[in-house]
């Protein structure tokens, strides 16, 4: 963690470490278990560049000059940004950091009003969105004591202990946790012992003589991570005196651009070997054995080159970067999320290697309803979900499509969803969580679409707002807050200053009211009014004016500005009560006829075609007085599908079911219709029919082009090949929907072409692609050219969705092979 100066760190020889790794899996998806909260990485947001901040921040150090030429050694995929950047640069973070599959950020924090401290609000939100938690990495800034320790504890608790993405680990008491960097710097802690109870205050040591006071121990130094000095007494310890221990790992060590003239020994990244070593000392018994948490050094701690956030496969050239090709095998820009990826299979093994505890999910939350919803907010409800211990909250998704967002974390059941969007349409499905981290599956999904905007909603409200700069406590979030007693306000002595809000997308803008806290006096400030559809290319909505606030009016001064734009910004140029921009409110306004009218009901329903497991409706169109935008197919009340034209077919059906189906309309103001007639339509019963056939498929790895999506084409020449030396395999197909199965056929290519081989293996059912049960336990089974190269598994007939086979060995080639997967019902 260089600040400036390079810090201490303990001086260890650098290890070799033998290359030849596996491949990594597959990346994050929709369907990858929840972040891991036992998974923490170390995450920096002190860099800053002139698009957001005014000017670079860090990038520099080290004598260079940004953006081409930045202080490490290796260069990011985002180039020189800006952690105040949160709808771009710290959005796509907090999607990396969930992709890597931890579940927890430990946010560098500087003291109280520093630089990041500032920005901390911004990056909880992003991480909210995500369905991640922050914990804090408390800094030594100067004049950090003990006392001073305490207070920083409680203000972080107090200021943000209220956001959704504050960390609380369930295991421990729901206490936050605090990681107190080079403790070793203050050598009387007892202050902190009355916060022991309520907060987990870990000392970066592993001496077990200076952690009086502390909840834990971590280690934070990405060079002795090779060799975990004092690790195994420092477990020990912890799990005898009821303490965190938490070990840091590192991909590498490497600060000679940040630092030029160094001593200090480097660690290579051995193309991934030193991460995978660090990691196994992590877990290892001989060095401690499984710890509470695993800390990672780091996410974004770009000068000391330890970073997993992608590095680009082509930086600037001419300055001596090091890119991730060769991580894992893998070269270009397939290596730029490399040790994310590893990351994900490093916090899955750690899972498994810490026994299952809790497993039985709760139920699915029932009929997701929405009950109200304005031009800027949604209301949702839904049925209680049931557990074999008990729910304690249950977490909304805004559904997005690969990586869904988290919107909501609630206890009860029902939730009300604010700032949104103005006339647009936003998808949402709930999960129920129990005290042991286990997910149900997701509800049924509704989609509720926004009312227009109003002259009277101010569009800007709670949304995201940046600023050239600020001063102390008076952040520019503080100017979109409702509150006109809080202000934002800008650098002093430092004019232009701008102030820019996002309305989360283009909306037609008709005036901008500004605010002055009510009880301050008169004063004048030079105010331009510019908008853009995309944060880059700007227009003038109001030329610069003196624009007087004036107690006798309430210190406001509306200004017309009409435009369709996202972004509305004001330049202050001048203000005569005061050496800098102040603005307590900043609400922007549209316009626009409310539609009241819902659309007509979809006429002649009807049934025209049917299978085993799908049903193809048709119906006529329904009429609006602006204009119908899509269907919604109900089957049994409950939503299934959404339509844009008058056809739709519903899939993953049980063979041999009855279900009854309607549809309603819906308009560009999110009315909707009455539904259509009802039909009644039975699926045909089931037979010796392939269930599995063109169903998706995914899998832990593949390599070349074998990848699992030939297991269910049909074709028994193309096949899976998962990636070589790297037990156990699994490859896996989504069936649609809970499905009555009692037999699989595993075929490999044709007998002509492939000598017999036996592979050992297990199949594994899940219904929600989280919770997995088996099938048929592992064993041994021959791929024999004389019985056509095929095995077939019976079993007791069990209703499942996604059906896995995860193999252990091959006595044909060392990795698992597959050409065809076929589910039969019987």
């Amino acid at each position: 963690m260089s600040v400036w100066a390079r810090p201490l760190r303990v001086v260890l020889a650098a290890l070799m470490v033998a290359a030849g790794l596996t491949a990594a899996p597959q990346g994050a998806s929709a369907a990858d278990p929840p972040p891991s909260p036992n998974v923490h990485v170390f995450y920096y947001s002190w860099y800053g560049n002139p698009a957001t901040y005014g000017q670079y921040r860090h990038w520099q150090q080290g004598g260079h000059t940004p953006p081409a030429d930045v202080g490490a050694n290796l260069y990011p995929k985002l180039g020189a940004y800006d952690s105040g950047d949160y709808a771009g640069a710290v959005a796509q973070h907090m999607q990396w950091i969930r992709q890597s599959g931890a579940g927890v950020l430990v946010y560098s924090w500087w003291g109280q009003n520093s630089y990041e401290d500032n920005l901390a609000t911004g990056v909880l939100a992003a991480a909210a969105a995500q369905g991640l938690k922050v914990a804090w990495h408390l800094e030594p800034y100067a004049g950090r004591t003990a006392a001073s320790t305490v207070a920083d504890i409680n203000y972080l608790n107090t200021r943000y202990g209220a956001s959704p993405a504050y960390y609380r680990d369930a295991a421990h008491g729901n206490r936050p946790a605090f990681y107190v960097f080079e403790s070793l710097l203050i050598s009387d802690w007892s202050a902190i012992a009355p916060l022991k109870s309520s907060n987990i205050i870990l000392a970066q040591t592993t001496d077990t003589s200076k952690v009086a006071g502390f909840g834990g121990m971590y280690t934070y130094d990405g060079i002795a991570g090779s060799t975990a000095p004092g690790w195994a007494n420092a477990s020990a310890f912890c799990k005898a005196n009821g303490l965190v221990w938490a070990p840091s790992v590192a991909p590498g060590y490497l600060d000679d651009r940040a630092v030029p003239g160094n001593t200090t020994p480097t660690v290579g990244r051995a193309n991934g070997a030193t991460y995978d070593l660090q990691w196994n000392n992590a877990l290892n018994p001989a060095t401690g054995g499984l710890p509470d948490w695993v800390s990672i050094t780091s996410f974004n701690e770009w000068h000391e080159g330890s970073s997993i956030e992608p590095a680009h496969a082509t930086p600037p050239a001419g300055f001596g970067y090091q890119t991730f090709d060769g991580a894992y095998g893998l070269t270009g820009a397939a290596a730029e999320t490399a040790y994310l990826t590893r990351t994900r299979y490093w916090a899955t093994e750690f899972a498994n290697r810490s026994g299952p505890g809790d497993v039985v999910p709760p139920t699915v939350p029932g009929n997701l309803t929405v009950t109200g919803k304005t031009s800027t907010s949604v209301s949702l409800s839904w049925t209680a979900s049931t557990d074999n211990v008990a729910v304690v909250g249950y977490t909304v998704y805004q559904e997005l499509g690969a990586v869904d967002n988290v919107v909501a974390s609630p206890t009860g059941t029902s939730v009300t969803l604010n700032g949104l969007t103005p006339a647009t349409a936003y998808s949402y499905y709930v999960r129920a969580r129990d005290a042991a981290g286990a997910i149900s599956g997701p509800s049924n999904t509704v989609t509720a679409t926004t009312d227009p905007a109003s002259p009277t909603v101010n569009l800007a409200l709670n949304r995201p707002a940046v600023a050239s700069s600020g001063n102390g406590g008076f952040p520019p979030g503080n100017a979109v807050d409702g509150n006109a007693g809080s202000y934002w306000e800008s650098a002093n002595n430092a004019f232009p200053q701008t102030l820019t809000v996002d309305l989360g997308g283009a909306q037609p803008v008709s005036r901008v009211a500004l605010k002055l806290p009510p009880g301050w006096g008169a004063r004048t400030q030079q105010i331009a009014v510019h908008g853009s559809t995309d944060g880059v290319t700007w227009q003038p909505l109001s030329a610069a004016s003196g624009r007087l606030f004036d107690p006798a009016t309430a210190n406001t001064v509306t200004i017309p500005a009409t435009a369709t734009v996202r972004y509305v910004r004001l330049t202050i140029t001048s203000n005569t009560g005061w050496p800098a921009g102040q603005i307590s409110e900043f609400e922007v306004y549209g316009g626009g006829t409310v539609d009241t009218q819902p659309p007509s009901a979809p006429g002649n329903l009807t049934v025209t075609a049917k299978t085993q497991t799908t049903v193809s409706l048709s119906w006529t169109a329904s009429t609006d007085n602006v204009g119908v935008t899509g269907y919604r197919v109900l089957r049994n009340g409950t939503q299934v599908g959404t339509a844009s034209g008058t056809s739709y077919t519903v899939s993953g059906l049980a063979p041999g079911s009855a279900h009854t189906f309607t549809v309603t309309a819906q308009d560009g103001a999110g009315l909707v219709s009455g539904p259509s007639n009802a039909v009644t339509v039975t699926t045909d019963p089931a037979g010796n029919v392939n269930l599995a056939a063109g169903r998706p498929t995914a899998e832990s790895g593949h390599v070349q082009s074998y990848g699992s999506g030939n297991i269910t084409d049909g074709n028994r020449d193309t096949y899976w090949e998962s990636p070589n030396n790297a037990w156990p395999q699994w490859a896996q197909v989504d069936l649609g929907s809970s499905t009555a199965l009692s037999r699989l056929v595993l075929k490999l290519p044709a007998p002509a072409s492939w000598a017999t081989r036996s592979q050992t293996l297990s199949v594994l059912g899940s219904d929600d692609g989280i919770t997995w049960r088996t099938l048929v336990p592992s064993g041994t089974y021959t791929f024999n050219p004389a019985t056509g190269n095929t095995v077939t598994l019976t079993f007791a007939v069990t209703p499942t969705r996604h059906v896995r086979v995860v193999v252990t060995g091959n006595t044909g080639w060392p990795a698992g092979q597959l050409s065809e997967l076929e589910a039969y019902a019987s």
